[in-house]
């Protein structure tokens, strides 16, 4: 929810909120949920996440900018993953002109 790529700040949401700093390797709670953040290339700086509970795990990683490879972080971590939620925001064409780029609102 950068200011450069989201229309509406924080502020302006009508919700508290409580961020979690993904710079530490890996969080868990007392109810043995497990996340595991890692970061991803995006040209504003991106992140997914690998959340595990009772056996089962989620992988949730949005606004990936591949270019000409996959990002070996997002395959890493979505490794086994019984659940991947994932976007493709262009097609490869609209891509070529919007790589690198940050979406200006």
């Amino acid at each position: 929810m950068h200011h450069d790529c989201f229309p509406v700040p924080l502020n302006k949401m009508g919700a508290k909120f409580t961020f979690w700093e993904p710079d530490i390797v890996r969080y868990a709670n007392r109810r043995g949920v497990e996340i595991v953040p890692s970061k991803h290339n995006h040209p504003a700086g991106a992140y997914g996440y690998r959340i595990m509970e009772e056996g089962k795990t989620l992988v949730y990683c949005t606004e990936v900018e591949y270019g000409d490879k996959i990002d070996p972080n997002v395959v890493a971590l979505s490794k086994n993953a019984d659940l991947l939620i994932h976007d493709a925001q262009y097609t490869p064409n609209a891509f070529l002109a919007r790589e690198g780029t940050v979406i200006e609102l």
